[in-house]
């Protein structure tokens, strides 16, 4: 029983992946900047930062002169999780911060586990 249930968990998971073809998010993220403005109507703008011995993938909305609000997304989600709330901060004058963590989408990758 435990073999046939272990192995309709790995048949599930497969088929999401297949089917579903998409990252965290259900967006692919070669479109997911692109996605979000015309979703929103807000500008994303998307670029590498670096810091340290990483580069992070961030995107950013709102006035650059406006305040701070940083949002971090959960496993295993990206930026995009993140696009509606961005949009009403934007809107509503912050400068929104949302950085693809370490080991998530264009972010760097840890080389192993120890990493």
């Amino acid at each position: 029983m435990r073999r046939k249930m272990a192995y309709f968990c790995t048949i599930a998971l497969l088929s999401v992946g297949l089917i579903g073809g998409h990252m965290s998010g259900n967006q692919a993220r070669r479109d997911s900047v692109a996605a979000a403005e015309q979703q929103f109507g807000v500008d994303f703008e998307s670029r590498m930062v670096n810091v340290g011995e990483v580069s992070l993938h961030v995107v950013f909305a709102g006035p650059v002169d406006g305040y701070p609000v940083i949002l971090l997304h959960g496993y295993p989600e990206f930026w995009y999780a993140w696009r509606g709330p961005m949009a009403v901060l934007a809107k509503a004058g912050f400068r929104v911060i949302a950085p693809d963590q370490r080991g998530y989408n264009y972010s760097d990758k840890p080389a192993d586990v120890a990493a």
